[in-house]
């Protein structure tokens, strides 16, 4: 026991001169360069988050225009009149017959 305890102490300059050397010092400049590498991805993260969610509302824009559109598009053929029948029970599809 005596003899490991003899080495440790012969050690422990050297091992401190170590630790400051290798970790201290570089804590500050390794705690700054992972802040950068997190903002930057971060930004990168906000940035593809806005591109895919502005392509999602342009195509649930355009699908809900559409859907508006043949909507009304349904509706106006509904009121439209298609077909007339006449005093002899005669149906008429032709559009300028309808119209007088």
């Amino acid at each position: 026991m005596l003899p490991v305890v003899r080495k440790l102490k012969i050690m422990k300059y050297g091992l401190n001169e170590l630790n400051n050397r290798e970790f201290r010092s570089n804590i500050v400049s390794n705690c700054q360069e992972d802040r950068e590498a997190m903002m930057k991805a971060q930004q990168l993260l906000q940035n593809l988050s806005s591109t895919e969610e502005q392509s999602y509302m342009d195509k649930t824009y355009d699908d809900n225009i559409k859907y508006l559109f043949s909507v009304i598009k349904h509706r106006s053929l509904q009121q439209a009149t298609n077909q007339l029948k006449d005093d002899s029970r005669n149906w008429h599809t032709d559009p300028e017959l309808i119209g007088k």
